[in-house]
């Protein structure tokens, strides 16, 4: 996904040095390691360990699908911050088992919300809060993304991120964001599949 992102984006382009290996880019001057996190090995046949996810030390550490990950190769992962200064975590994926992985994350941050105003009445409209009321089937079949007081016609460019618990840590932020929130899925879509 690296390289058409890359060779698509004059922009991106300008700022990445070629390297000779498919999980290392250059970026500026920092670097970019893509590693898998699957086990490798065990040591002692206790341990569990990845020789993917050792012997670079990092600043930032982004854990992609963290609910797919054992939760041994995400400690195995963190120890890489072990000497930086900044020690940043970032994790993403689609929540799979209540209070667990990132939805257990989720709950614990203060958990921003993408908030649409409608042009009409002035509410805010949370399409994940409100769905499936969010959703409402026009009388020509066009689904359209409704707001939750005047039922009227919302867009996603009149969104913004919103914090609900402004008062939680704020070491954990967490954002949530689905389908509902693209541009790239037609809602009617989203209504069918749920009905």
């Amino acid at each position: 996904r690296f390289g058409p992102l890359v060779s698509d984006n004059e922009e991106i382009a300008s700022q990445v040095s070629q390297t000779d290996a498919v999980g290392v880019k250059r970026i500026r001057k920092s670097m970019l390691y893509m590693r898998g996190a699957r086990v490798t090995g065990k040591i002692e046949g206790i341990k569990k360990t990845s020789s993917s996810l050792k012997g670079i030390p990092v600043d930032r550490l982004v854990c992609d699908e963290v609910d797919e990950m054992e939760q041994a190769m995400i400690d195995l992962a963190k120890e890489r911050l072990g000497h930086s200064l900044i020690k940043e975590e970032a994790y993403l994926s689609t929540p799979s088992i209540p209070d667990f992985g990132i939805s257990k994350l989720y709950e614990e941050s203060d958990q921003r919300v993408r908030e649409i105003k409608c042009k009409h009445c002035g509410t805010g409209t949370v399409l994940e809060l409100e769905f499936p009321n969010c959703l409402l089937e026009l009388s020509d079949g066009r689904v359209i993304r409704a707001c939750k007081k005047c039922k009227k016609e919302i867009f996603l460019k009149d969104g913004q991120w919103i914090v609900q618990y402004p008062g939680r840590s704020k070491d954990l932020v967490g954002w949530w964001i689905s389908q509902l929130n693209s541009v790239y899925v037609e809602p009617g879509k989203i209504h069918k599949a749920f009905n």
